[in-house]
């Protein structure tokens, strides 16, 4: 591993969330390397730091003025009312009941909403932190990459024809291949953005490239990762820039496709004409 991909993932060692090889190389490269170590500790000091904040208490009084300032504006609201209207005590009741059911409706409905956005920040995190340690290990181990994904996410190995039964659509792959490439294995992969085909593919020379095809875009798999977009055998992409290779993602018709493993952009516009083709067939 290279300092660029030891910067990458120091979050998520501080935070034990690698797995044990990825762990391992780390460690290995943390203990010969002065500055991914000064990283690290800056990273600690931070963290360390940021803990120790305490949360702000509020003013002794503030409760008590602010009990006060209901009071009055209560007061004004039954002035005026009862000025325009006169209101049994029934009516008041009433009145305010409706008051009382609307404010704890509010609340009830702003609990649930914090609740779902931390636990949507809590999968976007997680779903962020897995995809950050396949590419970083896809790069050196493809195998051990898959296993990544495999370990962390609900999966079926499928023939890309039976894959339809999971997703309820037919997978490009199912259609026809890249030429030059020819099916290693699919998988239908249940993750926190989406349910997706995943096909590993090799090339002729051996080396492998993997296609994703989802509904939802992908912004969260590459976060910390440069990125450009542009276009692509007449198609609008977004490319990725990893360390030896880059990664693509463009729209298929209703879904999207993402690719890793990509030689060049040469090579993304070869798998965007074949998604075309594909496309076309389906």
């Amino acid at each position: 591993m290279n300092c660029s991909q030891i910067q990458n993932l120091l979050s998520d060692y501080y935070d034990h969330e690698l797995s044990s090889d990825i762990n391992q190389e780390m460690e290995a490269h943390l203990s010969t390397c002065e500055s991914c170590t000064e990283s690290l500790t800056a990273f600690e000091n931070l963290t360390q730091l940021t803990g120790n904040l305490s949360e702000p208490v509020p003013p002794a009084n503030m409760w008590n003025e602010l009990e006060l300032c209901l009071r009055e504006e209560a007061g004004q609201t039954d002035q005026i009312v009862s000025s325009v209207v006169p209101y049994s005590r029934f009516g008041l009741l009433k009145k305010y009941s409706l008051l009382i059911v609307a404010a704890t409706f509010l609340f009830t409905v702003s609990i649930g909403y914090l609740n779902q956005s931390k636990n949507e920040h809590h999968a976007h995190h997680n779903s962020s932190a897995v995809f950050k340690q396949y590419l970083t290990a896809f790069e050196n181990n493809p195998d051990s990459a898959q296993q990544i994904l495999l370990k962390n996410y609900q999966n079926d190995l499928v023939n890309p024809h039976q894959a339809i039964k999971l997703l309820g659509y037919l997978p490009a792959v199912a259609t026809s291949l890249p030429a030059g490439y020819k099916v290693e294995a699919s998988y239908v992969v249940k993750m926190p953005c989406c349910t997706c085909s995943q096909t590993i593919c090799r090339r002729k020379d051996g080396s492998l490239i993997v296609i994703f095809e989802h509904d939802e875009k992908t912004p969260q798999w590459f976060e910390g990762q440069p990125k450009k977009n542009m276009i692509c055998n007449g198609k609008r992409c977004c490319l990725v820039d990893l360390d030896s290779q880059m990664a693509a993602s463009w729209q298929h018709g209703k879904r999207h496709i993402t690719v890793i493993g990509i030689n060049d952009e040469q090579e993304v516009d070869k798998l965007i004409a074949w998604s075309d083709q594909a496309s076309n067939k389906s």
